[in-house]
């Protein structure tokens, strides 16, 4: 039975051993993702039972930081997106400072609705997109 948490579609690594000989390969890690069967399909489509694999381990998501995250992304990146549409950066800088913004910067229609509510929406679509170990906050956990 799977683990709490898991489900089929989860990504999953383990070391493969050869069933003929019982001897570890000589490879890091294979990786796939966990089908209905609880068995680990790799990326060329092979299919290879739990039993076959050594230290077989499926990454389990971390959903409230990963939904914090992702609704903190889409607000970030339409909050720069209006900036770059509503404020006037033609304006000479008196400043000298390490970043040239003009003295009198305007920001003319700025809308804070906008930005919260589809920055909102962006980042619920974040959510939509796969499971990425080297991206998302989560755990390799015992399969």
């Amino acid at each position: 039975a799977p683990v709490v948490g898991q489900e089929a579609g989860d990504n999953v690594r383990a070391l493969f051993k050869s069933p003929s000989s019982g001897v570890q390969l000589q490879l890091d890690s294979i990786f796939g993702v966990i089908t209905p069967e609880l068995q680990l399909e790799t990326e060329d489509g092979t299919i290879i039972a739990k039993d076959a694999l050594i230290d077989p381990e499926y990454f389990a998501v971390n959903r409230g930081g990963q939904t914090l995250l992702s609704f903190a992304a889409g607000v970030t990146l339409l909050a720069g997106v209006e900036a770059l549409r509503t404020c006037d950066f033609s304006q000479n800088d008196t400043s000298g400072g390490w970043m040239p913004l003009p003295d009198d910067l305007s920001c003319t229609g700025y809308s804070w609705p906008l930005v919260g509510g589809v920055g909102s929406i962006l980042g619920a679509l974040f959510l939509l997109l796969p499971d990425d170990p080297d991206i998302d906050p989560g755990d390799w956990k015992p399969w």
